[in-house]
């Protein structure tokens, strides 16, 4: 079990079956990790991150040491720098405000280097934000956030949604129309999916862009296999708040 806090000088912590040791290796990362997971037979973190002096998006921790993950580390970006991790068909995925190259939300680790998924990728900014999710669905890698892509001769509009089938970033219908709950740009856009009886939700705060006025704060929707749907089919659901996640109870959907 490995446990990570923010603005800790040893942010990384395993269990022993007795106590919390420290991950401290030679250097150590400082400051916050945001996610972690195995890959390759490592522990790979994500976060803003310290390691020897210099700032990196993701470390790999092989046993003894941490190292950055990537010849080219992944540099934050304007909404906070690499957020979580994924493997996704044997590959590291991150996602979040990235910088290589240019402002991309989703990247993948490819020869011992990061570069962005997709030519061209999702862009993230000022304005558009960041990937704020990531899932697995019918094989395909799917992404949310606050983001928006134009259409033109590389690929087509993206709009707070849009999905991986192995070699290009694709629309699920229209997108999400995302709700103005505040200028608070973390609060924006999808925050959470999640795979339940075999359909694909998404939470946050966020519609279907079909018929949806401006700046209503609604929360959920449903992927029905050609559309973006509220949970009833009829008029969409409003909260006062932006929903953060869901997660499936057995039969039961919770929020």
């Amino acid at each position: 079990v490995v446990a990570s806090w923010r603005f800790s000088p040893l942010p990384v912590l395993a269990w022993d079956g007795a106590a919390w040791q420290p991950l401290t290796g030679a250097p150590a990362p400082v400051f916050r990790v945001l996610d972690s997971v195995e890959f390759e037979g490592e522990l790979v973190i994500a976060g803003d991150l310290f390691l020897g002096g210099s700032r990196v998006g993701v470390a790999a921790w092989n046993g003894q040491s941490w190292r950055p993950l990537g010849t080219n580390a992944v540099a934050l970006g304007v909404g906070g720098g690499a957020v979580s991790l994924a493997v996704y068909n044997g590959e590291l995925v991150v996602r979040g405000a990235l910088f290589i190259g240019g402002e991309v939300g989703v990247a993948v680790l490819r020869d011992n280097a990061w570069q962005p998924l997709g030519t061209p990728g999702i862009p993230t900014s000022p304005i558009n934000g960041s990937v704020n999710a990531l899932t697995v669905f019918n094989g395909d890698l799917i992404a949310g956030g606050f983001f928006f892509r134009a259409a033109s001769a590389q690929g087509p509009q993206l709009q707070s949604i849009a999905r991986w089938n192995g070699g290009a970033w694709a629309p699920m219908d229209e997108g999400a129309f995302v709700s103005a709950f505040s200028s608070v740009q973390a609060d924006l856009g999808v925050r959470d999916f999640e795979v339940f009886n075999g359909r694909l939700y998404a939470f946050g705060a966020i519609g279907p862009t079909q018929g949806a006025p401006n700046n209503s704060p609604y929360g959920a929707m449903v992927w029905d296999g050609q559309r973006w749907q509220t949970l009833n089919g009829g008029p969409l659901q409003i909260f006062t708040r932006p929903l953060n996640a869901g997660a499936a109870l057995g039969d039961t959907l919770a929020i």
